[in-house]
């Protein structure tokens, strides 16, 4: 969209008329060739679950409580290695997904307990959070950002600290892609807790992603739980 208003301008532009629940934080010139979808060459998602005893008050619109007792993460981390690579997902897409293919590649899924507090490990904090891997891009700049921007198996977000016991507590499930069908991201999250809460080995998800077949994984994980961390585009 051509105009002639200034970043500065357009961007306080558009928060005076965006509701109270979202905000523009950067407003960046790109060139022609830049389409919002089109150039997307891979995004990063986080899953956020809290499997204490007692909901958090204060959270409680920004994570899965898990009520069911504590979740075994080692268990759930065994079993997200054998669905890393390029594989074909349809196991993991909800049914009536428009995409023509169902093969993605997954360059990352991590289950690690934190210690951080929920809103530190967000960013929701402040707007100097960052809360990327520590080698994905943090510039705007789309021009500079290249197809290798995400690595094949980026850490875990280097603001968060990692818990060292194996109690109840904060859960952070990262997944990177190059691309993710609809639900991908809840459905793989509810197929680990499968696997956590003791009702499948981890083995098991390897036979899931065989199967090709939706109703084959665990249940979608609550909508609320999840957060677009970060997008990536092509030159």
């Amino acid at each position: 969209m051509a105009t002639r208003l200034g970043s500065d301008v357009l961007l306080r532009a558009l928060n005076a008329i965006l509701p109270q629940d979202i905000a523009v934080r950067d407003v960046v010139e790109t060139g022609a060739e830049f389409h919002p979808l089109r150039s997307v060459s891979g995004k990063l998602y986080r899953y956020v679950i809290y499997d204490g005893p007692v909901r958090d008050v204060f959270a409680r619109r920004y994570c899965w409580h898990f009520r069911q007792g504590p979740l075994d993460v080692a268990a759930m981390q065994e079993a997200a290695k054998l669905l890393i690579g390029t594989h074909d997902f349809r196991s993991f897409s909800t049914s009536g997904s428009p995409r023509k293919s169902t093969i993605r590649t997954l360059r990352q899924l991590s289950v690690h307990r934190v210690n951080a507090p929920l809103f530190a490990g967000l960013g929701l904090c402040s707007q100097s959070d960052k809360t990327l891997p520590a080698e994905m891009p943090t510039t705007t700049d789309f021009a500079s950002v290249s197809e290798t921007a995400i690595p094949p198996k980026p850490p875990i977000s280097p603001n968060l600290e990692l818990a060292a016991g194996m109690g109840p507590g904060w859960i952070i499930c990262e997944a990177a892609a190059d691309g993710f069908l609809y639900n991908m991201v809840r459905n793989l999250v509810g197929t680990l807790v499968e696997v956590g809460r003791g009702v499948h080995p981890p083995a098991w998800t390897a036979d899931v992603l065989e199967a090709r077949d939706r109703r084959r994984a665990g249940p979608t994980a609550p909508p609320h739980g999840l957060f677009l961390m970060h997008v990536t585009f092509s030159r």
